[in-house]
């Protein structure tokens, strides 16, 4: 399953299988930075490890959604690649469409998931 962006709007999964309409999509890039001070207690070198992008897509949704732990192949305008599904957060109301919040993690040093 992948995001792709078709006439202005990004669905995300395979064409037969849409989960839905994407109304927003998020990409936070993240690493953690590890510093290295010297006598006087000042950063002389900093190291980053545990590089990775975190997406958070807002979905309208009428059928099935990913699980957590699964893998979503993403494709947008600024790259491609895998996430692992962290969460999937449903909203339904009598008043409003039924919404569905996806959020995945790839580890970029490793580029996981594969």
């Amino acid at each position: 399953m992948a995001v792709t962006h078709t006439a202005g709007a990004y669905y995300i999964g395979a064409a037969a299988t849409t989960y839905g309409e994407i109304q927003s999509f998020t990409e936070n890039n993240s690493a953690e930075i590890d510093e290295a001070l010297d006598a006087s207690g000042d950063v002389f070198a900093i190291g980053e490890r545990n590089e990775k992008a975190e997406v958070t897509m807002e979905v309208v949704t009428t059928g099935a959604l990913p699980a957590a732990g699964t893998t979503v192949a993403v494709v947008t305008a600024t790259g491609a690649g895998s996430v692992v599904i962290s969460s999937v957060n449903i909203t339904e109301s009598n008043t409003d469409f039924r919404k569905a919040t996806i959020t995945g993690t790839r580890y970029l040093a490793n580029t996981l998931p594969a």
